[in-house]
């Protein structure tokens, strides 16, 4: 849900209450998400106070292969 909710960028607090998440857990499960590459912090403004998460091609490519097999559930 976090990598559809960052696809044209969100803030964190805007992704932590969309996912109903308090903020220990929202740091846990973006600290992940980066670590495996799936998102990043928009580089394009590095000054930024709140800086917006962006999905990744490789987060992008994850959704649309999660949905693939979503579907072979239904």
């Amino acid at each position: 849900m976090i990598l559809e909710i960052c696809e044209k960028g969100a803030l964190k607090t805007h992704i932590m209450y969309k996912c109903n998440l308090n903020s220990k857990q929202m740091d846990h499960y973006l600290n992940f998400l980066e670590n495996q590459r799936l998102i990043e912090m928009d580089k394009r403004e590095p000054y930024a106070k709140r800086p917006l998460y962006i999905t990744t091609g490789l987060g992008q490519k994850y959704i649309r292969a999660y949905k693939q097999i979503e579907k072979l559930f239904k």
